[in-house]
């Protein structure tokens, strides 16, 4: 606990303490006081009070000697980003940013920011949009330090709760303080410098860890763990070229020997100085050589290997595996997707390069708190391109920050790629995933897609083999959902076999929609008396894959499925309710994430034709009932236009699907209050009641 906690303790007599409790208390925390008043702070965020000149003169010595451009003849200017973004309901404005004029080259800028940053910009056009503007212009920079002191001294006052700011930007708000300080002394204003020093030693920095008595390792740990994150996220960048990374991650190793970043910095750097070195030969052999598509097939699979050093990729979320296919700008055509469609020709190479430990241009992230800084081999993109290509993964990762190569699981999997790989040559593909498929292992469900593909005339005994054999739910649903795929009534009596008797919902529910896609009605009245069936079990709509059964029954096109929704939905949990009533209306909807997926419905497609007004107007009644369901989700909810909506209920939501469906003749509006929305709502209900030919209800 530090003297900045202790402000936070509440002693009063409406506590319900007795008095003997409360001078215990005040005794306790005299005498903690006392004890920090005789003891050296060295607590985060809180250094030695007898700051020196000498002290304050060698940090700013240092920084200035870690290569940074000197700013003491420079202009302090304010930039103007051209990044400006829309902020709630205002007008979109200009991002600025403070720093020194470095140089200047007709409409060309170079300059130092406060947070270290180095950047060119070019000055935007006259008549630019206002969010799009780029420029500068020259501002005081003793002014500025003085505001910027008093704001960032009200921010952090130990006096004041939560003073602690949590900031995902990469230098520290402590370490963009002491660069202001240092910049402030460079250009002589010294009083400011040392009022500016003085504050930063202050300041905590929420990702600190560990105590410190000075400010200059504290200051060290902050720009080591930004110039990481900015390192890795330009080595992502594959238009900075790997000789301009080099720097980067040596100035690390050289500058910053306590941070934890140091020995990764080293390895990269040394990764990337032999890669540069091979890049250079790769350019000379490549002036007089054939073009890649002229090249023999081996040659072609090497040149495409050697170019996974440039395979990039798109993490989507950050505790998502990092998978290479995924492309930042959905290309099919990078290297990892070319090796793909060489199929086994390129296996025997792929294993070679499971040894590889050379740098990728994947960079996957932790979260926002920490520096991304986890850098995919070319060994790990290989086993990706041999698991594609097999049709299972060779890697279970056991979390999604693990990396194969990193975890030191690469032999194991070399000798398990190799073992396949020979099977494969010895029995042939097609008996080889038949009997993978018989075996209903987990395998089975990623080598049914192959197999269908590959091999369709004998791919249905094995299928069916497999769905039986299978112990795992998805397993089973997979070989269900495959099956579906083979042309022909063949697979039918199994898939209606599967439909009655299956052992699971999730393959009951792949065998309706097999049976729905081939024209029979069996698979729709299976799921409507399942459905029925939930409304006995609590909460078995939710942890049974009811979002799933719910989206198929919404889909489906059949009146009887809307009627069934309709039935009691008032008496089904919040997430389903909020879930079918947001399915049809359109992208923008508060609740369609709770409905999202690939095969999702597009239920308002489905009322849009005349052919289907008995679909419509069974929606239009579920609608209807929903207006008068006042269950609400505990959590405000942003919609696709930018507006806002705290703890929507599923009136709400179902009076904006109406007016999704038809604008003018469902008018709805989004309203601040729920009285606005209950008088919105009031109006929906009897221009349907009207429509219906019932009679009006009064105003409430």
């Amino acid at each position: 606990m530090t003297i900045r906690r202790l402000s936070e303790l509440q002693i009063s007599r409406q506590s319900g303490l007795s008095l003997n409790t409360h001078f215990r208390i005040l005794a306790f925390v005299l005498g903690f006081v006392l004890t920090c008043l005789q003891t050296p702070a060295t607590c985060s965020g809180y250094f030695d009070s007898k700051i020196t000149e000498q002290e304050r003169s060698e940090t700013f010595a240092w920084l200035s000697s870690l290569g940074y451009p000197d700013v003491k003849d420079a202009q302090f200017i304010r930039v103007t980003l051209g990044n400006g973004a829309w902020q709630d309901d205002e007008p979109p404005g200009d991002t600025y940013g403070r720093g020194f004029l470095l140089s200047q080259a007709g409409e060309t800028f170079t300059v130092l920011l406060l947070d270290l940053t180095t950047r060119t910009f070019t000055k935007s056009r006259p008549g630019a949009k206002e969010r799009e503007r780029v420029g500068f212009e020259e501002q005081s920079l003793s002014e500025f330090a003085a505001f910027h002191l008093q704001a960032i001294r009200a921010a952090f006052d130990p006096k004041a709760e939560n003073s602690q700011r949590a900031s995902e930007d990469p230098l520290s708000e402590r370490a963009t303080v002491f660069v202001l300080a240092w910049a402030c002394a460079r250009k002589g204003q010294g009083k400011l410098a040392v009022e500016l020093y003085d504050q930063s030693t202050k300041m905590d920095n929420w990702r600190d860890t560990e105590s410190f008595v000075t400010l200059r390792p504290a200051l060290a740990k902050d720009i080591a763990h930004a110039e990481m994150w900015r390192g890795m996220l330009q080595f992502r960048d594959t238009a900075v070229p790997r000789e301009s990374l080099l720097p980067v991650f040596e100035n690390i190793v050289k500058n910053f020997r306590e941070s934890e970043h140091r020995a990764r910095a080293r390895i990269i750097a040394m990764h990337l100085k032999k890669m540069v070195q091979e890049d250079r030969k790769h350019v000379e052999q490549r002036k007089t050589g054939k073009p890649i598509e002229e090249l023999p097939q081996p040659e072609q699979i090497a040149e495409l290997i050697f170019q996974l050093r440039n395979q990039s990729g798109f993490q989507e979320w950050r505790y998502e595996s990092c998978d290479i296919f995924s492309t930042n700008d959905r290309n099919q055509d990078s290297p990892a997707h070319r090796l793909v469609e060489k199929g086994y020709d390129a296996i025997p190479q792929l294993i070679e390069a499971l040894d590889d430990a050379r740098l990728t241009r994947f960079v996957g992230c932790f979260d926002g708190s920490c520096c991304p800084h986890t850098v995919l081999s070319v060994s790990d993109c290989a086993e990706q391109i041999i698991s594609r290509i097999a049709g299972f993964p060779f890697y279970e990762a056991k979390s999604p920050f693990d990396r194969m190569y990193e975890v030191g699981e690469a032999p194991s999997v070399k000798q398990k790629v190799a073992d396949w790989h020979a099977k494969v040559r010895l029995q042939g593909e097609q008996r080889l995933l038949l009997e993978e498929i018989e075996a209903g292992q987990e395998r089975a469900g990623y080598l049914a897609q192959r197999l269908v593909e590959k091999y369709p005339e004998v791919a249905l005994p094995a299928l069916i083999a497999g769905a039986r054999q299978a112990k795992k739910p998805w397993v089973r649903a997979e070989l269900v959902r495959r099956a579906d795929q083979l042309k022909g009534d063949g697979p039918l009596v199994f898939l209606l076999e599967e439909l009655k008797s299956g052992p699971t919902r999730l393959s009951r529910l792949e065998a309706a929609k097999a049976v729905h896609r081939r024209g029979r009605p069996e698979g729709v009245a299976a799921m409507i008396v399942e459905w029925n069936q939930d409304r006995e079990k609590p909460n078995v709509a939710v942890n049974e894959r009811g979002f799933d059964l719910a989206r198929f029954l919404v889909a489906c096109g059949k009146v009887e499925a809307i009627e069934a929704l309709a039935q009691n939905l008032k008496d089904r949990p919040i997430a389903i309710k909020l879930a079918i009533v947001s399915a049809f209306g359109t992208s923008r909807n508060f609740f369609r994430s709770l409905t999202a997926s690939n095969d999702g419905p597009q239920a308002i497609q489905l009322l849009a034709g005349k052919d289907h007004q008995d679909l419509r107007l069974a929606v239009v009644k579920l609608l209807l009932a929903a207006l008068d369901d006042l269950d609400h989700w505990n959590e405000t909810k942003a919609n696709g236009d930018g507006t806002r909506v705290l703890n929507p209920r599923v009136c709400d939501v179902a009076g904006q699907v109406l007016n999704d469906l038809d604008p003018t003749h469902y008018p709805f509006v989004i309203a601040s209050t729920a009285e606005d929305f209950d008088r919105a709502r009031h109006k929906l209900k009897n221009v349907i009641r009207q429509d219906l030919g019932l009679p009006a209800i009064p105003a409430p």
